[in-house]
């Protein structure tokens, strides 16, 4: 397998180091796999996954504020 990978900056702006061939193609993998073990992790628990821009997932936002709601007792 060959691949082409480039980094970034924050601003989304390229590196001028750019890889190629076999070391590139283990960076896509590893990526993909992160990536996927990601997504495994919040389907088990929503929320449990951190983003690094906008804290945590809005839902779980929701969800905690609804439970809140729901578990007052009721006079």
């Amino acid at each position: 397998m060959t691949g082409v990978v480039q980094f970034r900056e924050r601003d989304g702006t390229p590196k001028e180091q750019a890889y190629s061939g076999r070391i590139a193609s283990t960076i896509k993998d590893l990526g993909l796999k992160a990536a996927m073990a990601g997504l495994r992790v919040e389907a088990l628990r929503p929320g449990a996954v951190g983003f690094p821009r906008g804290g945590r997932h809005p839902s779980n936002t929701a969800i905690t504020e609804h439970l809140s709601r729901t578990e007052q007792p009721m006079a």
